[in-house]
């Protein structure tokens, strides 16, 4: 028990007082001591006393009347501190826990060693900024005639549809019963078509809808619409169309692609670029391929039975041409590539000609000039002699493909072969 007295100062003038009665603080009650049976103790803090009371004015002296009382303040009552008492923690008997002898083993943290300076492959003062070309038709005069022959020779730029990579079939492949063709035929690994169909500036109504009806004709499952812009009106109808897909239970179901497409220019060069802005939902079930697909036709005969009515003869007479004079056929799905080995490098094997099912034909002159089997010095005279032996060809993106819309002739080919042999 502690006893605290505290005795008020004396009035002037006036009897002492009797002390007041003492202030009686309570016990702070201690628990009863633990048997510690570890030498490990955790202290944990105490708080801090209470701030102590103000203390009391005394009344100035000298300034009260002989025989005066001295009116002295409220006496503040006593606010004793407020202390606590914790116990100090005993852990159990034994071994120190495992994290204390962790604790204790473990090593001393120190700072990581600084990583080897690694030499930039590039400078980076050599950075520049691309800059948007306003319109790809600055870029593309044609749509029919120079942006979709560069986009079927460059059908990887479209990798980004999630699609794999893509094979042409073939290009203004002609819808039965109509006037048009659509742009590009392609195919995916998998074996399903994609119909594509471009248009320069914004997409509108006529492309919308004859993309759809080109994809239903030609049996695809994934439609490619290609524009600079579409607008909100067409991105809504897609998103539409693929719900429906999703839900539906026909046979053929069509996924709709909307894709922007525009170029960039890096100084001298020109970068072309591609952007999704509407797709399936990913997660939607991929159309079933029969368990045992073959993707490729047999041999000639099978290619042949594929081959429209009005192009088999011609087919068959090339075909048949190109064997004799020791050149091989490489079947694709829709497609035969006529092959010889190159003049000087025996090992090396190149497409000379690739023949469609639909009777279209494409005589590779970028793949004859670039791998030097008709010489750059002499690039003009094949160029003339290839316009006079086979006029039906046309000239593609950069001329790197010379296009028929139906097989050319054999006579016509033999000349082009020949003069190549006597170089």
């Amino acid at each position: 028990m502690v006893e605290l007295s505290w005795t008020a100062p004396r009035a002037l003038g006036k009897a002492d007082e009797a002390p007041r009665a003492p202030i009686v603080v309570p016990p702070i009650a201690a628990p009863p001591p633990a048997a510690l049976t570890s030498s490990v103790l955790i202290a944990l803090p105490i708080a801090p006393p209470a701030p102590p009371s103000p203390p009391i004015p005394l009344p100035p002296v000298g300034h009260a009347s002989p025989g005066e009382a001295i009116p002295m303040p409220p006496i503040q009552p006593f606010r004793p501190p407020q202390l606590t008492w914790t116990p100090a923690v005993a852990l159990p008997a034994g071994p120190a826990p495992k994290a204390l002898r962790d604790a204790r083993t473990a090593p001393v943290p120190t700072e990581p060693a600084d990583s080897p300076t690694v030499e930039p492959v590039y400078d980076k003062t050599m950075l520049r900024l691309p800059e948007m070309v306003p319109s790809i038709s600055q870029v593309w005069a044609s749509e029919p005639r120079d942006f979709t022959p560069w986009l079927a020779t460059h059908l990887e730029i479209l990798d980004v549809l999630g699609l794999g990579r893509l094979e042409l079939i073939e290009q203004e492949k002609a819808i039965p019963g109509v006037l048009r063709a659509l742009d590009v035929l392609a195919a995916r690994p998998t074996g399903e078509l994609v119909a594509i169909e471009n248009q320069f500036s914004k997409l509108d109504h006529d492309h919308l809808t004859r993309g759809l009806a080109y994809a239903v004709a030609v049996q695809a499952t994934s439609l490619v619409l290609i524009a600079e812009d579409h607008q909100g009106e067409f991105r809504a109808v897609a998103r539409y169309l693929n719900e429906l897909a999703v839900r539906s239970e026909a046979p053929q179901q069509i996924g709709v692609y909307l894709v922007t497409v525009g170029v960039e220019r890096l100084e001298e060069y020109l970068i072309p670029r591609v952007s999704v802005v509407e797709s399936p939902n990913p997660l939607r079930e991929e159309p079933k391929v029969s368990a045992a697909p073959r993707p490729y036709v047999a041999g000639l005969e099978e290619f042949l039975s594929r081959v429209t009515p009005q192009a088999v003869q011609g087919a068959t007479e090339l075909c048949r041409w190109w064997q004799s004079i020791g050149g091989t056929l490489r079947f694709s799905r829709q497609s035969v590539s006529l092959d010889r080995e190159h003049p000087t490098k025996t090992s090396q094997v190149l497409s000379y000609l690739v023949l469609y099912t639909s009777g279209s034909c494409w005589l590779n002159r970028g793949y004859l000039t670039e791998s030097g089997v008709v010489p750059r010095e002499r690039v003009d005279e094949f160029d003339t002699l290839v316009a006079s032996a086979l006029p039906s060809l046309r000239r593609g993106e950069n001329g790197y493909y010379l296009v028929a819309g139906s097989p050319i002739s054999v006579e016509g080919l033999e000349r082009i072969i020949g003069w190549i042999d006597q170089l």
